[in-house]
């Protein structure tokens, strides 16, 4: 199916739904905030603009199939993760890297409403 991709890039003013870096229509990923696995959307829902974001390609290929709120969980488990890495461990030692505690993710697009 065909996107009118320059309405969605236009969407969030040409930023990523979710970090908020700029976009073109060359780096814009179109990510369907629902995908067709998790839910009932027929196939016109589905590929409606209520249910598409311009994504950079980190935060598409990074919410995947994801709800919203699964790809807001993700970024723990992140952290999770980079704790056990000796070199983030220690820029954080160094103050090289901050690293804030129980930080609520808070997408691009829910600062534009």
């Amino acid at each position: 199916m065909k996107f009118n991709r320059e309405l969605i890039l236009n969407k969030y003013d040409g930023r990523c739904a979710y970090c908020g870096c700029e976009l073109n229509l060359k780096t814009m990923q179109v990510d369907h905030i629902s995908c067709q696995f998790e839910s009932k959307l027929t196939k016109d829902e589905l590929h409606h603009i209520d249910n598409l974001n311009p994504a950079c390609n980190m935060c598409n290929y990074y919410k995947q199939d994801f709800s919203i709120e699964q790809f807001r969980e993700q970024f723990s488990f992140l952290i999770t993760r980079l704790k056990k890495v000796f070199i983030f461990r220690l820029c954080i030692k160094y103050n090289l890297i901050q690293f804030k505690e129980n930080n609520e993710i808070k997408f691009y697009y829910e600062t534009k409403n």
